[in-house]
């Protein structure tokens, strides 16, 4: 992401629901590209824990809000990291 977002992207959590052993949040992230429009988005992130510790991880996005050639850099990024790049 540091490739894609010099600057990182900034994330505001809206709404929390808890419960014993899952929680879910409501977030909303904004950033900048180099090269193009602030990018802004809306997430709602599951968690799982288990023992006290987080055990998994759902993020769900809205895809509408990520453009073509911004999710073509995600992907090249994202192959990068899984090559060892």
């Amino acid at each position: 992401m540091k490739s894609i977002f010099p600057d990182g992207l900034a994330f505001t959590i809206d709404a929390l629901v808890l419960g014993a052993d899952r929680a879910a949040a409501e977030v909303r992230s904004e950033g900048l590209q180099p090269d193009g429009p602030p990018y802004r988005n809306r997430y709602a992130f599951i968690f799982g824990f288990e023992g006290g510790r987080i055990s998994s991880i759902a993020e769900h996005f809205n895809p509408l809000l990520v453009p073509r050639d911004l999710a073509e850099r995600m992907m090249a990024a994202l192959q990068r990291c899984l090559s060892g790049g």
